[in-house]
């Protein structure tokens, strides 16, 4: 695991009181920035599986994927027709 030595200047300088508590900082650190590119990778790997869904399917079918912890994503193939208001929906 990466430590993270920077404590900051001035005002925002973050000194810990005891060497535990710094480790206890960098972890909680660490795992937020870890956590950031963790999630940008899930949101990018669910439109992939929404785009090969819609691509793999027919025209108004609809899929629904629930998982065991709760989440759940309803993808649905359109038409794209427009509307008489110009709006192309898909």
């Amino acid at each position: 695991m990466p430590y993270d030595t920077d404590i900051g200047a001035g005002e925002n300088a973050n000194v810990a009181s005891s060497d535990d508590e710094a480790f206890r900082q960098n972890v909680l650190t660490t795992t937020r920035n870890n956590a950031v590119v963790q999630v940008k990778k899930m949101v990018a790997l669910v439109e992939e599986i929404a785009k090969t869904m819609v691509q793999n399917s027919v025209q108004g079918e609809t899929s629904r994927i629930t998982t065991p912890m709760g989440a759940e994503m309803i993808v649905q193939k359109m038409s794209g027709e427009k509307t008489r208001s110009g709006r192309t929906y898909f």
